[in-house]
């Protein structure tokens, strides 16, 4: 939808619009564009070692370079060499300064990088969060859980990655995706494959790292509930939810979702109980369900 590219460009960007058509997966990760993108390191700033995972495993599959950091104030400190970077993926929450904090601080930079693209990651999809982002001087804005080949192209539109060749010929054709089914699956593996680019290796270690760190943060969050600790409710299911979303755990994400937005309208304690057993039930349904990624 239109709504998640921001209307602000950045000077010289506006003339790229001979790009008539999306890629196809396979034509996205063309060796030719590999070899385009090889020119270019870009600065993740994500807390969330999940989606961290990730998009940086994307980025990397796609011919990019990447470096991550897990805060704003990190991101602005990674800007000390000059002409290292040449675009910045930046999430909107994290903690120590947030990505639209960050943005602005970039933007009052005296150097080079003041102009630099910067892309929000967000789990919002709110109406004021993209004025927002704009406001801060943000150049795009894509909402999580993050679609692999949305991401790449609004990478690719910023840097100027020439299509030409490509879009010249006929499109490969594209399957046509099921309907999804009624009801909250437990574990989406279609989009578990997507992210993970279908690679059993790197699943493992993704799936590893959800299990370990979203298996802390239940516990964390169920500790939160019981010492009415709204603040650190509301963070853990937000980190909760993100990760879930990313690697299709639906269930969870669900669920993480409500409670998160339980506690910021302060609602009753035992509300948030009854959702917190659910979610460690769902958790511990969950790592069964997952047991064969892990073997």
């Amino acid at each position: 939808p239109a709504e998640k590219v921001i209307s602000h460009i950045l000077p010289g960007n506006e003339e790229k619009t001979e790009q008539q058509r999306a890629l196809t997966p396979v034509e996205i990760r063309s060796e030719e564009l590999k070899e385009q993108r090889s020119k270019y390191t870009i600065l993740l700033a994500e807390d969330n070692p999940v989606n961290k995972k990730v998009v940086m495993r994307v980025l990397a599959d796609s011919g990019f370079t990447v470096d991550a950091v897990s805060n704003g104030i990190e991101a602005i400190n990674a800007l000390s060499e000059p002409g290292k970077y040449h675009l910045i993926l930046m999430d909107v929450q994290m903690p120590v300064m947030d990505g639209l904090t960050a943005t602005g601080m970039i933007r009052n930079l005296e150097n080079a990088y003041s102009r630099i693209p910067v892309i929000a990651l967000t789990a919002h999809a709110l109406s004021g969060d993209r004025e927002k982002c704009i406001s801060a001087g943000m150049d795009d804005y894509i909402t999580k859980p993050i679609r692999n080949d949305e991401l790449i192209g609004a990478i690719d539109r910023h840097l100027r990655i020439d299509y030409s060749n490509l879009l010249s010929s006929d499109p490969a054709p594209v399957p046509v995706a099921e309907e999804e089914k009624n009801g909250t699956v437990i574990f989406d593996r279609t989009h578990f494959g997507a992210i993970s680019l279908d690679n059993p290796e790197f699943q493992k270690d993704l799936m590893q790292t959800f299990i370990q760190d979203c298996g802390r943060r239940v516990d964390n969050l169920h500790q939160a509930i019981e010492d009415h600790n709204q603040a650190v409710i509301i963070s853990e299911s937000h980190t909760i939810k993100g990760s879930a979303f990313s690697i299709g755990a639906m269930q969870i994400g669900e669920l993480a979702k409500e409670i998160e937005e339980q506690a910021k309208e302060n609602n009753s304690s035992g509300k948030l109980t009854v959702l917190g057993e659910r979610l460690r039930t769902g958790f511990h349904h969950l790592s069964k369900e997952v047991r064969d990624l892990l073997d």
